[in-house]
């Protein structure tokens, strides 16, 4: 990630993840709640964040995800086949409702 620097803008991060999230099979999970800890704990204590970003819109959809106000955070996760995974944790609250989508990269 150190590729993507902090030069990153709005439009740039949205026309990233909008492609990577058009691949499904980047998506490992996508558009969950976060209302059953005991199914995110594990994902969130495997991953490590390096970089984040704050993404902002007016009331619109990434990855699958509506908000206002998103949290990108580019980083590596432990869990699964993959030693060391390079992912995005994308997170978005909207009526009270948190979800997160979890991308893996390359």
């Amino acid at each position: 990630f150190k590729a993507i620097g902090s030069l990153m803008n709005n439009r740039m991060i949205k026309t990233l993840l909008d492609e990577l999230y058009k691949n499904k099979n980047n998506v490992i999970i996508d558009r969950q709640l976060i209302n059953d800890m005991s199914f995110i704990s594990p994902i969130l204590e495997t991953f490590h964040m390096q970089e984040v970003y704050l993404v902002t819109t007016n009331d619109d959809y990434l990855c699958g995800i509506r908000a206002n106000h998103f949290s990108v955070e580019f980083g590596y996760s432990e869990l699964g086949t993959d030693d060391n995974q390079s992912v995005i944790l994308i997170t978005g609250n909207h009526k009270g409702n948190r979800c997160l989508t979890l991308m893996k990269v390359g």
